[in-house]
């Protein structure tokens, strides 16, 4: 095209015309790229915001937890927090769309809004899985089940309100909503950790930690 031969309404023209084809472009395609953003950075986004809790509360934080178990196997749990009660095993997860279930099911219905057309699946129970890592942890630290809560923390997007919040100890939350849900449980009428015991269970299970993270 020669612009020279073009008069300035036409240039104008062609110039808001691309200006909006690149909007409209850029409108279409952000969803995608913040989706593929969040679940790429989905750990340390949800570390960065667990971290500044667990600092401001004076907790221990042990991010990436990679324990060998017998038989050549691992226990990975994403994030532990020690309380001045509780044990907390955060389990990330992300969704595009709704959950139904109860924490007993063995699969939970899901609903997926990326599409034109929602799309309904089942996914393996998360509490289940959480708890089954839980368990294993606590057969090679020999750690108290009960001082043990078990957190499923999802994007503040996913929808979970037709999820039980809590069942057992088990507890499925947004991240915005995180904060909140450690206040409620660590001011349980609960007897909090002895100092020695505490400070022997972060050091214990760091040890043990294949990744060997820095505790914060």
């Amino acid at each position: 095209m020669n612009f020279e031969n073009l008069s300035n309404l036409q240039i104008t023209i062609i110039t808001l015309l691309l200006t909006f084809i690149t909007v409209s472009l850029i409108f279409l395609l952000l969803p995608f790229f913040k989706r593929q953003y969040a679940m790429r950075n989905l750990h340390k986004m949800f570390n960065e915001k667990i971290h500044r809790y667990v600092t401001e509360k004076d907790f221990y934080l042990i991010p990436q937890v990679k324990v060998k178990l017998p038989g050549n196997r691992d226990v990975i749990i994403d994030h532990l927090v020690f309380g001045d009660k509780f044990i907390y095993a955060i389990k990330d997860l992300y969704f595009e769309g709704g959950l139904l279930g109860k924490g007993s099911d063995k699969e939970w219905s899901y609903y997926e809004y990326k599409y034109r057309e929602p799309k309904y699946r089942y996914i393996p129970n998360p509490f289940i899985l959480n708890r089954q890592r839980i368990e294993k942890l606590i057969m090679v630290t020999g750690l108290d089940p009960t001082l043990f809560i078990s957190v499923i923390l999802v994007n503040n997007d996913a929808m979970i309100n037709r999820i039980p919040v809590s069942e057992d100890n088990q507890f499925i939350v947004n991240i915005r909503q995180f904060p909140r849900l450690l206040d409620a449980i660590e001011s349980r009428e609960t007897p909090p950790f002895k100092s020695q015991i505490l400070d022997k269970a972060v050091i214990d299970i760091n040890d043990m930690n294949i990744r060997n993270k820095k505790i914060k």
